[in-house]
């Protein structure tokens, strides 16, 4: 199965499945190694398909690291 549909970045940089839910998955990516850019997307469906977040940061930011917040499984 190939994991990148739907994203429009492929260098990807950090990924990282929820704690309590292996399907929902978020990924960082870029068009570039220079980190160009980012992007960064969820999925719902073990990374199957991806959706564009669309409030994380301007063109010029890019997440370099995920970390689940363990008292409340719906903030990153």
């Amino acid at each position: 199965m190939l994991v990148n549909n739907g994203l429009q970045r492929h260098y990807t940089l950090h990924i990282s499945a929820a704690p309590d839910d292996a399907d929902v998955v978020l990924v960082s990516a870029s068009s570039d190694a220079g980190r160009q850019n980012p992007h960064f997307y969820r999925s719902s469906n073990w990374a199957a398909n991806w959706h564009l977040v669309e409030s994380v940061g301007s063109d010029n930011d890019m997440v370099v690291a995920i970390d689940w917040d363990p008292a409340d499984p719906f903030r990153v």
